[in-house]
C-alpha cells in the first residue's frame, strides 16, 4: 500500500499548526514508522514542486512496497493551492502576503515550467504551446476538459 497527503500546510483556513497534531502528519505518524526491531511503515517527505525529487521518491517508494511488501506513506509538502479550500471564500483572507508571494514562485505548473526549461525538455516555444492547449482545453466545455470521458448527470447504468 503506498499512501500519499498532499499538504499546503493549511488546514480548512488555518495552519497546520492549529489543524493537526504536532502540526506535521508525518511526526504524527512517526510511531508507526517502521525499524529494525519492528514491522511498521515507512515515511518519506518531499517537496511539491521539486518534479524529479518527486518522481525519485515515488519510484523509491514503489519499489520498496513490491519488493519488501511494506507500507509506504509519502507526505509531499510544500504545495500550493491557489483556490484555497473552498469555493466559499477566498484564501487571501487567511493567508499571510509571504505565503501567497511565496506560493507564487512555488506554483507546481511554474516550477515544471522552469525544470522543463532548464533541462533541455523542451524550448520556450513548445511550453508555450502546451500551456495555451492545456488553457483552451480547461476553459472548454467538460467534455474537451475530460477527455471524452465525460458522463452526463441524467445517464443511467
Amino acid at each position: 500500500m503506498l499512501t500519499s497527503v498532499w499538504d499546503d500546510g493549511y488546514g480548512i483556513s488555518v495552519p497546520n499548526e492549529y489543524q493537526i497534531t504536532k502540526g506535521d502528519i508525518s511526526k504524527i505518524l512517526a510511531g508507526f514508522r517502521r525499524n529494525e526491531d519492528e514491522p511498521g511503515y515507512e515515511i518519506f517527505r518531499v517537496r511539491g514542486w521539486d518534479y524529479l525529487a518527486l518522481c525519485e521518491t515515488y519510484g523509491q517508494a514503489a519499489q520498496l512496497c513490491r519488493t519488501e511488501h511494506v507500507p509506504v506513506l509519502i507526505h509531499v509538502q510544500e504545495m500550493t493551492q491557489p483556490q484555497g479550500h473552498s469555493t466559499s471564500g477566498s484564501h487571501e483572507r487567511y493567508k499571510p502576503k509571504e505565503r501567497l508571494v511565496w506560493e507564487e514562485a512555488h506554483d507546481c505548473i511554474r516550477k515544471m515550467r522552469e525544470w522543463m526549461l532548464s533541462n533541455g525538455i523542451a524550448t520556450v516555444e513548445e511550453v508555450e504551446v502546451i500551456e495555451r492547449q492545456a488553457r483552451d482545453r480547461a476553459t472548454g466545455s467538460p467534455q474537451q476538459c475530460l477527455g471524452g470521458l465525460y458522463v452526463r448527470s441524467d445517464a443511467r447504468s
